[in-house]
C-alpha cells in the first residue's frame, strides 16, 4: 500500500492587519485586505502544489480573524482550526503582530500548545508550538513549531542577534526538556531572519548544549546515538544558482521561474535582485527523517513568490511549501 502524503506550508504576511489596526501598516480598506488575503492563499496553494495545503504557518499576522480568513480564502471546505500566539500588549499607536497555526481537523488533532516568553527587548514572542496527533495511519503526534525570529529592522543587527540566538537556545531546550515528554517528532518552519548557515541556526558558537544546531547533512541528525537538539536544514539546497548558465541565455529564459531566495528584496520585477536571501526555512529531526511518525519529501519543497497587486505588495517573503509521507 503506498504511504499517505500531507502538505505543509507557511508565509510570512506581511503586516496583515484590518484596516485600522495600525494606523502606520493597516489596508487601506476592506477590498484591499481582501486582495491580500486572497494573494496570500493562492502563493500558499502554490507551494504545495495547487493543493490546499493540511497544515499551514502564518506570521505577521496582526489579528486571529485576518489569520483565520487566510484560512478560509486557502480551502473552505477544509475549516481549518487555528492555534494563535497573540503578542503582547503594546502602544495601541503601532500594535506587533502574532504567530498562528492552521490545520486540517479532518487529519491533525490537537492534543497541546505552548506559548513562550518574548525573548530578550523584544515585544512578541517568536515561536509557537503544537503538538498535532495523525487521525490517519499509525495515529502517532509531532510538534509543529512556527517561528518568527528577530529581524534586524529598527533593532540592528547585534541587537536582533541576541534575540537571535536566545530563541534558539529556548526551542532547543524547549524540544529536549518538553517536546520528548510526549513525542520526539518536531518540524521546525517559519522566518528566522538569518540564513541556514548563521550562527543562530547552526549553533556554531557552542553557547548552550541544548541550543537549537541546524545540519546540513543528514546523518548529523539521524544519529540515533545523539538525543541532542540536532535538525536537519534542506534549505541548504536553496542557497546556490538553481539554473544551469547555458539555460540562462537561452531565449525565453524568465529569471522569476524560481525566485532567488525565499526574502524578496525586490519588489519591482523590472529590476535586477542580485544575492541569495533564504530566512523561510524548513527544519526536521530525525523522526521526521526516518519515518516516525512521517517523512519529509525533500525533492517536494516548492518555494512560490507572492504576486503583486494593485493595491500593493501581497507579501516580501516566499511561501514555502513540503510534504510528508506517512502509513
Amino acid at each position: 500500500m503506498a504511504p499517505m502524503r500531507f502538505r505543509v506550508a507557511f508565509i510570512n504576511c506581511h503586516n496583515l492587519y484590518a484596516p485600522g489596526e495600525n494606523p502606520g501598516r493597516s489596508q487601506l480598506d476592506r477590498a484591499a485586505l481582501i486582495t491580500k488575503i486572497d494573494g496570500l492563499a493562492a502563493t500558499l496553494r502554490k507551494s504545495a502544489g495547487g493543493r490546499a495545503p493540511d497544515l499551514v504557518g502564518l506570521c505577521e499576522v496582526g489579528s486571529r480573524s485576518a489569520g483565520e480568513q487566510v484560512g478560509h480564502a486557502i480551502a473552505a471546505r477544509k475549516a481549518y482550526h487555528s492555534i494563535w500566539e497573540q503578542p503582547p500588549v503594546g502602544p495601541p499607536d503601532d500594535p506587533d503582530t502574532g504567530i498562528m497555526i492552521l490545520f486540517d481537523p479532518k487529519l491533525f488533532r490537537q492534543l497541546g500548545s505552548t506559548r513562550t516568553e518574548p525573548t530578550y527587548n523584544e515585544p512578541r514572542y517568536h515561536w509557537l508550538a503544537a503538538e498535532l496527533q495523525l487521525r490517519r495511519g499509525s495515529g502517532r503526534s509531532l510538534w509543529a513549531v512556527m517561528n518568527h525570529w528577530a529581524s534586524d529592522f529598527r533593532r540592528g543587527a547585534a541587537t536582533a542577534n541576541v534575540s537571535r540566538l536566545e530563541s534558539a537556545q529556548k526551542v532547543g531546550e524547549f524540544y529536549s526538556n518538553d517536546a520528548c515528554q510526549t513525542t520526539a517528532a518536531m518540524l521546525l518552519m517559519g522566518d528566522f531572519n538569518c540564513e541556514p548557515y548563521e550562527d543562530p541556526l547552526t549553533g556554531a558558537s557552542g553557547t548552550g548544549r541544548l541550543r537549537l544546531k541546524g545540519v546540513r547533512e543528514h546523518d548529523w541528525a539521524t544519529n540515533e546515538g545523539n538525543n541532542l537538539p540536532y535538525f536537519y536544514n534542506p534549505m541548504w539546497n536553496h542557497l546556490g544558482e538553481p539554473i544551469p548558465l547555458e539555460r540562462t541565455i537561452a531565449p525565453g529564459y524568465n529569471r522569476y521561474s524560481r525566485p532567488a531566495g525565499t526574502y524578496c528584496k525586490d519588489r519591482d520585477r523590472s529590476r535586477q535582485q542580485f544575492g541569495w536571501v533564504t530566512w523561510d526555512q524548513y527544519l526536521v529531526n530525525k523522526r521526521l527523517i526516518t519515518g516516525g511518525p512521517a517523512r519529509l519529501v525533500e525533492g517536494s519543497i516548492r518555494l512560490a513568490r507572492a504576486p503583486n497587486h494593485p493595491s500593493g505588495v501581497v507579501s516580501d517573503h516566499c511561501a514555502v511549501g513540503a510534504q510528508f509521507e506517512y502509513d
